[in-house]
């Protein structure tokens, strides 16, 4: 209760302002004591900005004079580093990584297909990363070529479409091995992945992926009427045999399709186990049909599932890598046909 100046009747106050005027009889040091060390007071309750105020504050209130710059001396003003200019750089500088020796020595060896150079070119491989051109030799054939999408060769290109043309135009390989991405293709893909993705996306992955098997199989039919040696690989589970353009070529005359498993060809996973992969050739060569249709499976062990990952390795990805057993099978069939 208060007393009103100059009477002696009460003047009747809220019961919740009684406590906040309770340090009207608190000794003045007493206050500012408790206004410098009270923790997280609310700005409404802090006092006003004047001198006094300031003071009971604490130092924190009173703003600091900046040091001034004498005559002849150099400011040197610090500057935090920008995020997002730094992200920009780091991609830039992905992007510059991009390898595209495969392209670059495709068009050189067009350059000098004229004469002897064309010679260096028996083996050569489609939407495929080097596999058989680097053990060519051991085998007594030569390749240098080896075209696929990490080495900058997009089949879906026109441009690179027409190089794909030109190389087997002028350089005329042997053997021209093609193996597009089976990925959509792949029986995981309905099981799991399209029931996450949406219509469009699902339409726009399906075309691209159609359009490069169609690509590999013109080039192989290509090498096929000009008298010379193809294999088109895909597992036998993959839905892109089922593609009607693929299902008619297969028919053509004079070719050939031979089943295998690759646990004949040493195909095991990182932790050593063997992996079947039921895998399909087309082909027009009778040696590579020769050198794997006995490869069938004779395992009494049990095969590690295409599922998964082990050892930190995505078994699927894993399994897309040729054994050097395969390779060399690859390798020894086509030179019974190309060496008399």
């Amino acid at each position: 209760m208060l007393f009103g100046p100059g009477t002696q009747e009460e003047i009747e106050l809220p019961s919740d302002v009684d406590d906040d005027l309770d340090f009207l009889s608190t000794p003045r040091r007493s206050v500012k004591r408790a206004l410098k060390f009270s923790p997280a007071q609310p700005k409404s309750t802090m006092p006003s900005k004047t001198v006094h105020g300031a003071r009971m504050v604490g130092r924190s209130r009173i703003p600091q004079k900046k040091p001034s710059i004498k005559a002849g001396q150099v400011s040197k003003r610090v500057t935090k580093p920008n995020k997002s200019s730094k992200k920009v750089a780091t991609h830039s500088k992905t992007d510059e990584q991009i390898d595209t020796s495969a392209l670059d020595l495709a068009w050189s060896a067009l350059s000098q297909s004229k004469g002897r150079r064309a010679a260096d070119h028996q083996i050569m491989e489609f939407y495929s990363r080097p596999r058989l051109v680097p053990m060519a030799a051991s085998s007594g054939m030569t390749g240098q070529i080896s075209l696929d999408l990490v080495h900058g060769w997009n089949g879906l290109d026109p441009e690179h479409q027409a190089l794909a043309c030109r190389l087997l135009g002028q350089l005329r390989p042997q053997f021209l091995m093609c193996s597009p991405p089976c990925t959509f293709f792949s029986p995981l893909m309905k099981m799991w992945n399209f029931r996450r993705m949406s219509a469009p996306d699902i339409r726009r992955r399906k075309k691209a992926a159609v359009g490069m098997v169609e690509q590999a199989v013109d080039s192989c039919l290509a090498q096929h009427r000009s008298g010379r040696y193809f294999a088109f690989e895909h597992p036998i589970r993959a839905t892109s045999w089922e593609i009607t353009s693929l299902r008619k070529r297969v028919a053509t005359s004079g070719t050939f399709v031979v089943n295998f498993d690759q646990c004949q060809v040493d195909l095991v996973s990182p932790l050593g186990q063997p992996m079947q992969k039921r895998t399909r050739i087309w082909t027009n060569s009778p040696g590579v049909v020769a050198m794997f249709e006995s490869k069938q499976c004779t395992c009494i062990c049990e095969h590690r599932r295409i599922e998964g990952s082990e050892l930190g390795h995505s078994l699927s990805k894993w399994a897309q890598t040729y054994p050097p057993k395969m390779v060399k099978c690859l390798l020894q069939g086509v030179s019974r046909d190309i060496q008399p």
